[in-house]
């Protein structure tokens, strides 16, 4: 049993496949959104088994009538509820296994969220795991649409898709990383 972590997914969000970072260049190049719906799921399935537990930052779906897409995807998915998951937490309980506004996960130092929390409320040595800003990541100044993460802020992970190849991330993967850069804190 393995645990992964993703964000964003807006299935059947057409305007998703619309989206454009400020160079003018497709966020998401799918010719349709049943295209963009199929190549995540097929990598949701490829990755995650039955078994293995799944921590959805948020913004799943924007409808009501699409929620139902998450049948389709393996894994003991938990909610983290994110700005677009407005329907009430007795809707999303039939879908998901627990649902919550935060979750500090103490074995792994992370604390999970659809908006990347103030640095202020992010526990001391925690790293927060986030979602919501699509291809931007946070770095030590501001907001950065850069694909290299070598200024990427030391307190935060952006798990959106977008990033990850529409593919979930083992928690190891973030671990390790939440360490490296722990590790070059200590140093300086």
């Amino acid at each position: 049993m393995e645990t992964y972590i993703t964000s964003d997914q807006h299935f059947s969000h057409l305007n998703m496949t619309k989206f454009r970072d400020s160079k003018d260049n497709l966020i998401r190049d799918f010719e349709s959104v049943e295209a963009m719906n199929s190549y995540m799921i097929d990598k949701w399935n490829s990755t995650v088994n039955s078994s293995d537990t799944v921590y959805m930052l948020g913004d799943i779906v924007l409808k009501l009538r699409h929620l139902d897409i998450v049948r389709k995807l393996n894994g003991n998915i938990q909610l983290i509820l994110g700005n677009h998951d407005i329907y009430g937490v007795d809707v999303y309980r039939k879908y998901f296994k627990q649902i919550h506004a935060v979750k500090y996960m103490h074995a792994y130092n992370l604390m999970l969220s659809h908006i990347p929390l103030h640095l202020g409320s992010i526990k001391m040595n925690a790293v927060n795991v986030h979602g919501h800003i699509h291809n931007k990541i946070i770095t030590k100044n501001n907001l950065s649409e850069e694909s290299d993460w070598s200024n990427q802020h030391p307190k935060y992970y952006n798990a959106c898709v977008e990033h990850h190849n529409y593919t979930p991330i083992n928690i190891n993967v973030i671990t390790e990383y939440a360490n490296r850069l722990s590790n070059i804190r200590t140093a300086q």
